[in-house]
């Protein structure tokens, strides 16, 4: 990650429930998008979560995983970029929201994306793939 903002918590306005596109675990929803930096190298995901409980809930983004697939239908699955080991588990807050850019090792030329973002809430929920292009 290349110090790139996480917010999590009180400093957005309130997370509406159903906002986001997928359901994980009891509490979260998460989107997944691509986004564009000037200095990034290999690809950018942009993770847009929110809390819908009324309660603090772990988000585990270093669980993400990430796998670039070419024209060809070749898969590569992709490190994210954490020289420093900033990407770990972190709580956020009851109806809280907030975004996390991570950049992600280059995979060459790539016609799509596919993110599992099932284990973001957790070691032990079931797989949940979402395909970005």
């Amino acid at each position: 990650m290349r110090a790139w903002l996480l917010v999590l918590g009180g400093c957005l306005a309130p997370y509406r429930a159903g906002t986001l596109a997928h359901p994980v675990g009891d509490c979260l929803d998460v989107e997944a998008l691509t986004g564009a930096r000037s200095e990034a190298v290999g690809p950018v995901l942009v993770i847009r979560l929110g809390n819908r409980c009324d309660h603090s809930a772990v988000v585990d983004l270093a669980s993400l995983r990430v796998v670039a697939r070419d024209a060809h239908g070749i898969a590569v699955e992709l490190t994210a970029f954490d020289p420093r080991a900033e990407i770990r588990p972190h709580r956020i807050d009851a109806f809280g929201g907030g975004e996390e850019w991570i950049e992600y090792a280059p995979a060459g030329p790539y016609a799509e994306l596919e993110v599992d973002i099932g284990r973001v809430a957790g070691q032990a929920a079931a797989p949940a793939w979402v395909r970005i292009q």
